[in-house]
């Protein structure tokens, strides 16, 4: 039924474009030993996913699932975790700021945390550790010393309450912590192992605008990453 939707409504524009897609086709299936429907089918999934093959395969696979689930925010949840998936402290890649502002502009609603929920417990270690990490390095800020000690006093507020008053805390205040600190932050993996917990408990608009933005945001880093970023 796809197959036949797609065809019904792949109407080509002029006969010049229609010889030129079906000639350009029939010399790379030659060349490669493909067929021409390959051949298209590909061009046009190249189009439209990143050209990174591990990201590629994380949007196409969760764009559009097949069950309910929202697409958004597992790609979301997937990248991050991905990002964070990396021998030494590092993380993979460092320009994911764009992704952190659609998180915050996208998002529906932040589930309130869950003390006995096991991941939970995990996060809060890891978050623990940011949280030593911003008091540490906070010198290291172009920010006025006032500014400094609020960043400071507020990430060490927030955990030592999660720690002892979970169920209190939505975890948009911890979104919102690691974007007050991103400057810190931004490539440690720790930090993004934490945002993959964070935006699984999260949700977000799951509408053509969501989908085209984050996409749009997705093929623009990992562009970058091909120039060493």
């Amino acid at each position: 039924m796809t197959a036949k939707k797609i065809q019904k409504a792949f109407n080509i524009s002029t006969e010049k474009v229609k010889t030129f897609i079906d000639r350009r086709a029939e010399d790379l299936a030659n060349a490669n030993n493909f067929s021409t429907s390959y051949v298209i089918e590909t061009a046009i999934l190249d189009s439209f996913l990143p050209k990174d093959m591990e990201i590629k395969q994380i949007v196409f696979n969760n764009l559009y699932p097949d069950s309910g689930e929202n697409g958004v925010k597992t790609i979301l949840e997937r990248l991050f975790a991905w990002n964070s998936d990396d021998k030494d402290m590092g993380a993979k890649q460092c320009n994911f700021w764009r992704l952190l502002k659609f998180c915050q502009s996208y998002a529906l609603d932040y589930h309130i945390l869950k003390e006995n929920d096991f991941p939970f417990q995990r996060f809060l270690s890891q978050f623990g550790l940011l949280v030593e990490w911003i008091e540490k390095d906070s010198e290291s800020w172009e920010d006025t010393p006032a500014m400094v000690k609020l960043r400071v006093d507020w990430a060490r507020k927030l955990y030592d309450t999660a720690c002892k008053h979970a169920n209190e805390l939505s975890v948009k205040y911890f979104l919102e912590t690691i974007i007050d600190n991103w400057g810190l932050l931004y490539c440690c993996a720790i930090t993004y192992r934490c945002l993959s917990y964070i935006v699984s408990k999260m949700n977000f608009e799951e509408t053509a605008q969501a989908r085209n933005e984050l996409l749009e945001i997705i093929k623009q880093i990992t562009i970058e990453w091909e120039f060493d970023y």
